[in-house]
């Protein structure tokens, strides 16, 4: 099982186990924090990385011209960094509210 949904397993039973803190705002930032992965990281790995990736994989490297390769690159660099921008940003997104939360929870 991958990192990705070990991650959103996780994200998805910390908002469950602290149900209890509803409707208080530290419970509304758990539920933030998971719909910011569920979105940003797992849905765009999902709907975005996985079929460039598939793209890459039904490429032939050993009858692929120089230049296929790099109109290939082309087509798929941009957008490849931009939803790597997206996962890392939902990441972060994702992780400094649990922080915070955590700290909230304890006061």
């Amino acid at each position: 099982m991958g990192i990705c949904i070990r991650a959103l397993i996780a994200v998805t039973l910390v908002t469950i186990a602290h149900f209890k803190l509803f409707p208080n705002n530290i419970f509304w930032m758990f539920v933030i924090a998971l719909a910011t992965y569920c979105i940003g990281v797992y849905g765009v790995t999902v709907l975005g990385n996985i079929p460039l990736n598939e793209l890459l994989d039904k490429t032939n490297l050993e009858s692929i011209t120089v230049e296929e390769i790099k109109a290939l690159r082309t087509s798929i660099e941009v957008n490849w960094n931009n939803l790597n921008l997206i996962r890392f940003i939902s990441s972060g997104i994702t992780f400094v509210l649990l922080i915070i939360s955590f700290i909230f929870i304890e006061r």
